[in-house]
């Protein structure tokens, strides 16, 4: 415990010195985060193209159904059918509007842009300390960070486990064997 009239030790100011383990676990995280943000907005807007297919394909049977099913047959069981595919149809229009699959998509790319600023802005920040002693602009980098961080954890369906995920991790495991122990996952776990 300190003495209130005691200094902190230099390069402390107020807040601890900015370590390069933290710059590379930031860095690393961004890294990984560039690149699964992509595989998650291609993933959100399929799931968006899906549903507005299916709810265009069920409102076309409909309405090419309905007319030759009232005027054919008054066969309850026909007028049932085409009545639930319309209702079908309604719900499969009305699911990606709910869970906003394309806006998502659109975050997820922008915030993928934007990782990869901050993933350069990193690597720069680390090589740069190595030959500077103050850590003001390092800070500064690490707060841009953890913005675009916070950001992404807005996103509703994210999650980093997916098999793209692990395929893209063998992969860079491949490419750079003496990093994959040490690797963390883009939440920083692991």
């Amino acid at each position: 415990m300190s003495m209130p009239d005691e200094q902190p030790a230099p390069g402390w100011e107020s807040q601890p010195p900015i370590t390069p383990e933290r710059i590379q676990v930031c860095e690393d995280n961004a890294r990984g985060w560039t690149a699964e943000l992509q595989v998650y907005a291609d993933r959100m807007q399929r799931l968006a193209d899906r549903w507005a297919l299916t709810a265009g394909v069920l409102a076309a049977i409909t309405s090419l159904s309905v007319w030759a099913t009232l005027a054919e047959t008054a066969n309850g069981w026909a007028q049932a059918l085409v009545a639930i595919i319309g209702v079908l149809s309604s719900f499969a229009a009305l699911v990606p509007r709910i869970k906003n699959y394309a806006e998502e998509a659109g975050q997820a790319r922008q915030l993928s842009t934007r990782y990869g600023r901050v993933y350069g802005k990193l690597v720069d920040a680390r090589l740069w300390a190595e030959d500077h002693a103050t850590d003001s602009v390092l800070r500064q980098v690490l707060e841009e960070f953890e913005d675009v961080k916070a950001d992404k954890d807005q996103l509703r369906y994210i999650r980093y486990a997916g098999r793209s995920s692990q395929k893209r991790r063998r992969r860079l495991a491949t490419e750079q064997p003496s990093q994959t122990e040490t690797q963390p996952r883009p939440d920083g776990t692991g």
